[in-house]
């Protein structure tokens, strides 16, 4: 497996960096652990208008970048850790299931409450920490997602705003309330911890063991 680590902190270029990996995937699997400054990164068909406060984000010069994936709006900044995995995709078979095994145990160790929702998401408590999206072209799969370590969770709440019409309709709960810091449940864990553990655990995982080298 190949292991690749963002050394900038710009959403656009790491994003940019994703899609090459991709894009030139050679059956080799790769795990890319990126970081993003403040920004909002939405779903390919989400209306920003719809997910985001746009005048704060004006306010406080938070960009909005969309990525290839569906899914959700995700609030970004140094506190999150951002995971990749580009690999051969298994048809008939959940990609979260066998993808996400690894970055489970990675993080068991320090939080062994977290469990698999059945859907993309890794909680807590019921808390979310981890939500991630994919997409299949041809023979490669792209599963990346999230991981919610020391992120300023009152700004992520206060810029991902659901209409208000939609509370109102569906009752649906802030998304401060919803979600969790991994320090919150281990507080000395730090970004550095959960990106040796991941490396550690995608290469101990059946699925992903080829040696690979860091770039």
């Amino acid at each position: 497996m190949k292991i690749v680590e963002s050394v900038g902190l710009d959403p656009t270029e790491n994003l940019v960096r994703e899609k090459e990996l991709f894009d030139g995937f050679d059956g080799e699997s790769v795990l890319y652990l990126w970081q993003n400054a403040p920004c909002v990164v939405l779903g390919k068909n989400q209306v920003p208008e719809e997910e985001v406060d746009l005048p704060l984000a004006r306010r406080r010069g938070i960009p909005l970048v969309f990525r290839a994936t569906g899914g959700g709006a995700v609030y970004h900044d140094e506190g999150n850790l951002n995971f990749s995995l580009i690999t051969r995709d298994r048809p008939g078979l959940s990609p979260y299931e066998w993808a996400l095994a690894p970055v489970r145990n990675a993080l068991l160790p320090y939080v062994p409450e977290i469990v698999y929702n059945g859907r993309n998401d890794l909680c807590v408590r019921g808390k979310k920490i981890s939500g991630c999206a994919s997409r299949v072209r041809e023979d490669r799969l792209l599963i990346h997602g999230t991981l919610l370590i020391s992120a300023d969770l009152d700004t992520l709440d206060a810029i991902l705003t659901p209409p208000k019409e939609k509370l109102e309709r569906h009752g649906v709960p802030s998304v401060r309330s919803r979600v969790a810091n991994l320090t919150g449940f281990c507080p000395e864990l730090t970004v550095a911890d959960v990106k040796a553990a991941l490396i550690r655990a995608f290469a101990e995982s059946p699925c992903f063991s080829e040696k690979g080298a860091k770039t």
